[in-house]
């Protein structure tokens, strides 16, 4: 059994934040499979460089997989990528 985190990497909140609902399925998955996981968001918690590191200090996983969503923030009004 391995202890692994998923980090969602998405910064963004506009036009709205979202749920990593791809993380969270993985997440899911590696449970199923019989391991130990452990999901971050940062926009649920602490967006910051430094809590997803004392986060991983913490859990001491074995792996760590990072949820990358799409790049731009998808707003039709006010584009950035």
């Amino acid at each position: 059994m391995a202890r692994i985190l998923i980090i969602s990497c998405n910064l963004a909140t506009e036009p709205s934040p979202v749920f990593p609902i791809g993380a969270a399925m993985v997440t899911a998955a590696v449970r199923a499979a019989g391991h130990e996981a452990r999901l971050w968001d940062p926009l649920a918690e602490a967006p910051a460089l430094a809590e997803a590191a004392a986060v991983a200090a913490e859990y001491r996983p074995d792996l760590i997989g990072l949820s990358i969503r799409n790049i731009d923030n998808t707003s039709s009004t006010g584009f950035r990528d």
